[in-house]
């Protein structure tokens, strides 16, 4: 389910609903926050023909502003484009500025009872990066890691 966050449009100033994925990165020209497209079009063609002006980047700025300044509820957890899961815990000292840290990770650092310095690598020892029991995870050097995926390398070929 799209999550529709309110907007209020900088050419025509009525308010409007749309996706949350398509008001990212609205700082291109040719992706104003818009009601309609001939809104965006007319914005479009000002922008070409008398530059930015002053109030417009002020519209638009807002209209951004007013999209953004209500919290966003985040997800209990997730799985990035390569595979690892990520977990939220805002207050760890190793999350990431968004709060989020690495599961193996954590799962590692609860094991060991002490936080993990960011030179251990946490390998999964079956090669499924969604398995994180404590049985599939062993603590590495950045070298020691590097030298056993060459040597799994080398096996394959």
């Amino acid at each position: 389910m799209t999550l529709m966050v309110k907007a209020r449009c900088p050419k025509c100033y009525k308010e409007f609903e749309k996706p949350q994925n398509r008001l990212k990165h609205q700082a291109s020209p040719q992706r104003w926050i818009a009601c309609s497209k001939s809104c965006n079009f007319s914005i479009l063609l000002e922008i070409k023909y008398h530059g930015v002006s002053d109030s417009l980047k002020e519209d638009i700025s807002k209209s951004i502003n007013e999209t953004y300044d209500k919290p966003r509820r985040k997800r209990p957890s997730f799985t990035s484009w390569n595979g690892y899961k990520y977990v939220l815990r805002e207050n760890h000292q190793s999350a990431r500025k968004d709060g989020y840290i690495l599961e193996h990770r954590l799962v590692m650092e609860e094991y060991l009872g002490r936080p993990l310095s960011p030179s251990e690598v946490i390998h999964h020892k079956n090669g499924q990066k969604q398995d994180n029991r404590i049985e599939n995870l062993e603590i590495l050097s950045r070298s020691e890691h590097s030298r056993l995926h060459r040597l799994k390398s080398s096996e394959l070929v």
